[in-house]
């Protein structure tokens, strides 16, 4: 809810992505306070040095790659970031797993509409769950992949 903020200026929510830099340049000259979800859009020093009005950049999480803080330093321009959920994503993933293997979407359609289970789905024990990657994220879906009694099995640098 940003109805708070209405009082202090002007919001507006872009939905779209822009093709290039100079499109991003035109929709986004005039804000001074952007905040960014994800690291889709890249904010170089190419971008930033072409938005002088931009005074803050506020990514969701503590970090972004696809900032460029010393460019943003070298304009003016304060980087922050939100407080990181660190559970939120290997819960939202494991959900995602369980959805999936359980078929949940159909069998939840299939309960709205009237009817009954569409079908079982499978068991995740005694499955290989394969991680790439044990950072923060992978560790924990490690960890719920050994609760469910998987065979897990990861790569990581």
């Amino acid at each position: 809810d940003w109805s708070a903020i209405d009082s202090v200026g002007e919001i507006s929510f872009l939905h779209d992505y822009p093709a290039d830099t100079a499109a991003m340049v035109q929709r986004l000259q005039g804000f001074d306070v952007l905040c960014v979800m994800r690291e889709r859009t890249l904010f170089d020093d190419a971008l930033l040095s072409q938005l002088p009005n931009l005074r803050l950049l506020v990514t969701g999480g503590m970090r972004n790659a696809a900032i460029d803080t010393a460019a943003a330093k070298r304009q003016g321009i304060v980087v922050c970031g939100t407080e990181s959920y660190k559970n939120a994503a290997p819960e939202l993933t494991w959900a995602l797993i369980m959805g999936i293997t359980r078929n949940l979407v159909a069998e939840a359609n299939s309960l709205r509409a009237g009817n009954w289970q569409v079908g079982l789905g499978c068991d995740l024990h005694g499955k290989t769950l394969g991680i790439l990657g044990l950072g923060s994220i992978g560790k924990w879906i490690a960890r719920y992949g050994q609760a469910f009694g998987m065979n897990v099995i990861a790569w990581s640098q």
